[in-house]
């Protein structure tokens, strides 16, 4: 279940609390799911991380990143250049940016305070959005054979990437 290799995170917030939230939510869902990752936690952009953000595959942002050169949504732009596959969630408390911010691959654009089930849904969006950009970038070229790529079960639901299209019935099944 999960990845098999760790999920690259990026979490940029300017508030100590704000960040610290994030954390204790983002790992713990993590865990939950039994999805490693490689987590980065900021409080602003350094042009020095230029290289770990060319690798990043989910950042976690808030908009409004007090003392940094780039608001949330520029550096969002930022690593989009460096890195066409990354997804984004955004917890800001500035709702007048959700416009700008659904020009960006875009999992989630969440309201503080983070409420955990809708950070939850996500980043469900956001490991689906990853693993489908997995897949397509992966030089697996088994178009005659079915294989699963990945699958995750959270909650009641299966979500599962392959590389046909099937279709198939559960009836009554427990897993």
């Amino acid at each position: 279940e999960g990845f098999m290799k760790p999920l690259r995170i990026y979490v940029c917030e300017d508030e100590d609390i704000s960040l610290g939230i994030n954390k204790v939510v983002l790992e713990k869902l993590l865990k939950e799911k039994n999805i490693k990752a490689q987590i980065t936690y900021c409080h602003q952009y350094k042009e020095e991380d230029e290289t770990l953000l060319a690798s990043i595959e989910l950042a976690i942002l808030d908009i409004d990143l007090e003392g940094s050169t780039m608001n949330g949504i520029q550096l969002a732009k930022r690593i989009l250049e460096l890195n066409p596959s990354a997804v984004f969630i955004f917890i800001t408390s500035h709702s007048e940016f959700a416009h700008d911010a659904t020009k960006i691959h875009l999992s989630g654009f969440l309201d503080k305070p983070l409420d955990p089930y809708d950070f939850e849904d996500a980043l469900n969006r956001a490991i689906t959005q990853v693993n489908g950009y997995r897949i397509k970038n992966s030089n697996n070229n088994t178009k005659n054979n079915f294989s699963v790529s990945y699958y995750n079960i959270i909650g009641s639901k299966i979500f599962i990437e392959c590389n046909k299209a099937f279709f198939f019935h559960l009836r009554n099944i427990l897993i």
